[in-house]
């Protein structure tokens, strides 16, 4: 976690990031496939990726929702 970094900070960053990686490789795998190469492993890398992404954007959601419920809580009390 980086300096002053809050927990829904990293979980977006995460997110962002692997949105980037996930990206990439699409790329690479459409490159292998224009150049009639081998994609099997690339396509299995993707989906792992891509699976990964949606498992952390269901994390981000919850920290989300969890950190708007931490915020209400004060005005509850009065």
């Amino acid at each position: 976690m980086a300096k002053h970094e809050t927990l829904l900070e990293m979980a977006q960053r995460h997110v962002a990031e692997t949105k980037t990686r996930v990206d990439r490789q699409a790329a690479l795998v459409a490159q292998l496939i224009r150049q009639g190469r081998d994609t099997v492993e690339a396509q299995a890398l993707l989906a792992s990726l891509e699976s990964t992404l949606h498992v952390m954007c269901e994390v981000l959601t919850r920290q989300q929702a969890r950190e708007a419920r931490q915020r209400l809580r004060p005005l509850r009390r009065r």
